[in-house]
């Protein structure tokens, strides 16, 4: 936003954005197979990393009917945003684990491309950890 329109209140501009995306529940889904993978993951082996809010991702977890993991990594947890792979370290952090031992499961371009980063998290490495991306 700084970018473009650098005379306008950005944390403000954030804040209302984030209000209005709490408010538009509406029409809400959960991807095929989401609901039962969280249902089979224990809650400590995963975690959600977002480049939303924590009140948003919350609300949106909460509206689908989908459990809150014990951690989830916002934008307000972090200094770089996706598609650096510092959202994701921080996420296995968290977790505890070796980033590169994560499966990712993420639904945005930028998302994906910090998980590609030599060394970080893979979209193909397997377990014992789950971190799952959004936005």
């Amino acid at each position: 936003m700084r970018l473009v329109a650098p005379h306008l209140d950005a944390p403000h501009q954030a804040e209302l954005i984030e209000q209005a995306e709490i408010a538009d529940a509406a029409g809400l889904e959960v991807l095929p197979g989401a609901r039962a993978l969280l249902a089979a993951l224990p809650p400590d082996r995963y975690t959600i990393v977002t480049s939303g809010g924590r009140r948003l991702a919350n609300t949106r977890l909460h509206a689908v009917g989908l459990p809150i993991p014990p951690t989830i990594i916002t934008a307000g947890d972090i200094t770089r945003g996706k598609p650096d792979p510092q959202p994701y370290l921080a996420g296995a952090l968290a977790l505890g684990v070796d980033p590169r031992t994560c499966l990712v499961f993420e639904d945005a371009p930028s998302g994906i491309l910090a998980t590609t980063v030599e060394h970080q998290a893979s979209p193909y490495e397997g377990p014992p950890a789950a971190v799952i991306g959004s936005g």
